[in-house]
C-alpha cells in the first residue's frame, strides 16, 4: 500500500485529535494531563485566544500528525503547535505540515511571524525548527523552567497592614473585578474585563488556588497555582500566574503569595512545583528568592512569513 501523506484542514473530529495529542504528549516531561473535553476548551473554545488554524496529516486515512496555530488577540504573530505521532517522526511530516500551516496562514495579514510553542517541550524539537530556518528571536528572552521541592515550607511574615484571603467561589465580584483590572488594565482594549472574570470563575476548582493579597479591602496582589496531573501519572503544583500593584511593591508582598501558594501544595501532598517563565522577567529573581532553581532554557524560535 502506498504511502502518501496528505494535510488537509481540520474537520472538527475532535476525539481523534485529542488521541494524537495524548499519544504525543507522553513524550513531553512537562505535559499536563487533560480530558478531551479540558483539551478543546483550551483550544477551540477559549475566550480570549481568536479561532486557532488547525491542519491535519493522514496516510491512509490514520491521523498521523497536526498543525495547531493559537491566534491571540492584538499580536502579530502566532503560535504553533506541531505534533507528530512518535512512530511517524523524521519521515518529513513535520515539514509538510509546516509547509502548508505557513501557506494557510498566508490569508491573515495582519500575522507577520509564526513561533513555535516551546512546551511541552519534546527532544528535537529545537533542532527541527531550526532546520525548517526558524531563527532565534533575539528581541524575546528565552523561556525557562523553574522547579523547587515543596517540603517543610516555613510561614513568611507579610508586611503590616496587608492581608491573604483565598478566593474561594465567584460571590464576591468585588473581588474578581478588582482582580480583572489589575492583571490587565481598563484601557486594553484587547480583552473585556468580565471575560476575564469568567475566565477566573472557570479556573474555581478544588485543584487550584486564587490567592489574595488585601490592603484596605482592595485587591493589590493575587497568584494563581494550581495542581496538574502529569502524562507520565505523577503531580506536580504549578504557579500559572502572579500579580502585583506596582504600587505596592518591593514589600514582600509576592513572596509571601509565593509561599501561600507552597504551603497549600503541602497540605495537597504534592512533592514538586515547577514555574515557566522568561530569561528577562525580573520576577525569576523573586522566584529563586522563594526556592526555585532554572532546569530548563528553551529559545525563543520565530521565522517570518512575509
Amino acid at each position: 500500500m502506498s504511502r502518501v501523506v496528505t494535510v488537509n484542514p481540520f474537520e472538527k473530529e475532535f476525539h481523534e485529535l485529542y488521541s494524537l495529542w495524548c499519544i504525543v504528549a507522553q513524550e513531553r516531561p512537562f505535559a499536563i494531563s487533560q480530558t478531551e473535553d479540558e483539551f478543546i476548551n483550551n483550544y477551540f473554545k477559549n475566550e480570549i485566544k481568536d479561532h486557532p488554524v488547525c491542519l491535519v496529516a493522514h496516510i491512509n486515512r490514520e491521523l498521523v500528525g497536526a498543525g495547531l496555530v493559537e491566534l491571540f488577540r492584538g499580536w502579530d504573530g502566532c503560535l504553533l503547535n506541531l505534533w507528530v505521532l512518535p512512530k511517524h517522526q523524521r519521515k518529513g511530516i513535520g515539514t509538510k505540515i509546516l509547509e502548508v500551516v505557513m501557506n494557510e496562514l498566508k490569508q491573515f495579514k495582519h500575522i507577520k511571524t509564526i513561533s513555535m510553542n516551546p512546551v511541552p517541550f519534546l527532544p528535537g524539537y529545537i533542532s527541527f525548527f531550526k532546520k525548517a530556518r526558524f531563527m532565534t528571536d533575539e528581541k524575546m528572552p528565552s523561556g525557562l523552567v523553574m522547579e523547587r521541592k515543596i517540603k517543610n515550607i516555613q510561614t513568611v511574615r507579610i508586611a503590616d497592614g496587608y492581608s491573604i484571603a483565598h478566593l474561594q467561589n465567584d460571590k464576591n465580584k468585588e473581588w474578581l473585578r478588582q482582580m480583572a483590572t489589575l492583571e490587565i488594565g481598563e484601557a486594553t482594549g484587547q480583552y473585556k474585563i468580565e471575560e476575564i472574570m469568567d475566565d477566573y470563575v472557570n479556573r474555581l476548582k478544588p485543584s487550584s488556588l486564587f490567592s489574595l493579597t488585601l490592603h484596605r479591602d482592595e485587591v493589590v496582589g493575587f497568584s494563581f497555582h494550581t495542581i496538574a496531573q502529569l502524562m507520565n501519572g505523577g503531580m506536580q503544583m504549578r504557579n500559572q500566574g502572579l500579580v502585583v500593584n506596582p504600587l505596592h511593591r518591593n514589600k514582600g508582598l509576592g513572596l509571601s503569595l509565593l509561599v501561600d501558594g507552597l504551603k497549600w501544595g503541602e497540605l495537597k501532598k504534592i512533592e514538586i512545583a515547577m514555574i515557566s517563565t522568561h530569561s528577562k522577567n525580573p520576577a525569576r529573581f523573586l522566584y529563586e528568592k522563594a526556592g526555585y532553581r532554572t532546569v530548563d532554557e528553551i529559545p525563543n524560535l520565530q521565522v517570518s512569513i512575509i
